[in-house]
């Protein structure tokens, strides 16, 4: 067991945040304690283990809404209705039985307040701390109807209606999916706390979307796209008397080359570059998986990489003009793609031009997915259309072997 403290405000107030998310344990309450995310924002913590083995995590409150000492009485009272892996059946009878009382009593939440209650305080465990505000603020401004609706008198039907309303309003099929997965996993957590007995999304299905069209840039777009980085930096060169790339050359080859999410690659820190092993790492609170992968780096990105370190003053590999943030955009792209006339070819597509060369050249698509980041092969199929080899080299399979004496008949 690792290293327990008394949690307090002062305890609370002492820590800093590193970048990373940082957890304590409760000297004084067993299973107790604080998550801290990158970014400094704390979130008050239960562990228990489950009648199953499987460990249990419940979001108490957020500091400073409660202080410690309220956040700790709040927990006691809700921990007595856990079920634990140490009870008996008729332990586990009569807790269940206590806490359908309970809930009758207190009655069943609005979705705005689970949402400003529990439900942002558990995404802030889970993701983040950009994308747990994101999502709930997707929900808010998406459901605005629906918000003062208690989580059980929300129904299918009424989810279906507004899905109606959005299609004929012109609103894309990807775009209400991704709603409506914001609001799918609100009501999977009311399920999974027993605050409701079943989600009213089981019977909203996913709206059918359109195959996307993949934007990679052909031989012709890519020479033009580097003939205009050339340019800029003969500029550069002239004007500051020495070999100078800027952010946003350093930053599409790079993006080119790795396939990272613009996010990914703006937050990266100089510890995340191996120039010597020639790889980057995005690490998880950077990924929109939010799980870690290491990426290789070819010669042409390890160069400018390299060239870009020797110049570097900063922790960071893309910092604002402070030096204390990363970049937030890149406002030179929008000239660059004009200028090498790349017609529809947004910033992300950069990602899509990585992959679908790798496709082309050969490469798995499980390897593929790896590189990307993709959590699930079927993101990557996208891209299976690019190499009709493989699918040449599945059908050869079914190929019976010719015996010599039909090889000489014929």
């Amino acid at each position: 067991m690792g290293t327990r403290h008394r949690i307090d405000r002062a305890f609370i107030r002492a820590i800093s945040p590193n970048g990373k998310y940082q957890a304590f344990q409760d000297a004084d309450l067993t299973g107790f304690g604080i998550k801290v995310s990158p970014v400094g924002t704390v979130a008050y913590t239960y562990r228990w283990v489950k009648p199953d083995g499987t460990q249990g995590r419940r979001n108490i409150a957020r500091w400073p809404d409660l202080q410690p000492g309220e956040a700790r009485e709040l927990c006691r009272r809700e921990i007595a209705l856990l079920d634990r892996k140490s009870d008996s059946p008729l332990q586990l009878v009569e807790r269940k039985a206590q806490r359908v009382a309970v809930q009758k009593v207190a009655g069943v939440p609005t979705i705005r307040a689970f949402l400003d209650e529990r439900y942002e305080c558990h995404l802030q465990t889970k993701m983040t701390q950009a994308r747990a505000t994101l999502t709930a603020k997707m929900i808010r401004m998406s459901f605005p109807k629906l918000l003062d609706t208690a989580l059980d008198e929300c129904t299918a039907l009424t989810i279906e209606a507004w899905r109606s309303d959005l299609l004929k309003a012109g609103l894309k099929p990807s775009t209400l999916n991704r709603k409506l997965n914001a609001l799918r996993g609100l009501f999977a957590r009311a399920v999974e706390w027993e605050l409701i007995p079943v989600s009213p999304m089981k019977k909203v299905r996913k709206q059918a979307e359109p195959d996307g069209k993949v934007r990679f840039l052909d031989q012709e777009e890519e020479d033009r796209l580097y003939a205009v980085l050339a340019a800029r930096r003969a500029l550069l060169c002239a004007k500051y008397g020495a070999d100078h790339e800027d952010a946003a050359e350093v930053a599409i080859v790079v993006s080119l080359h790795t396939g990272l999410r613009r996010g990914e690659l703006l937050k990266l820190q100089w510890r995340d570059v191996d120039l010597q092993h020639a790889f980057v790492t995005v690490r998880s609170e950077n990924a929109k998986s939010g799980k870690l992968r290491h990426v290789p780096l070819n010669a042409e990105a390890l160069a400018i990489l390299k060239r870009w370190h020797a110049r570097a003053v900063n922790r960071l590999v893309f910092p604002n003009e402070s030096g204390d943030a990363p970049l937030r955009d890149l406002k030179a792209w929008p000239d660059i793609r004009a200028a090498a006339e790349l017609n529809a070819f947004r910033w992300h597509d950069m990602r899509h031009h990585f992959a679908s060369r790798l496709v082309m050249a050969g490469v798995d698509l499980n390897t593929v997915r790896e590189l990307l980041g993709h959590a699930d092969l079927k993101m990557t199929l996208r891209y299976a259309h690019l190499s009709p080899q493989h699918r040449a080299r599945a059908v050869r399979l079914l190929e019976r072997p010719t015996s010599a004496s039909v090889r000489l008949a014929a």
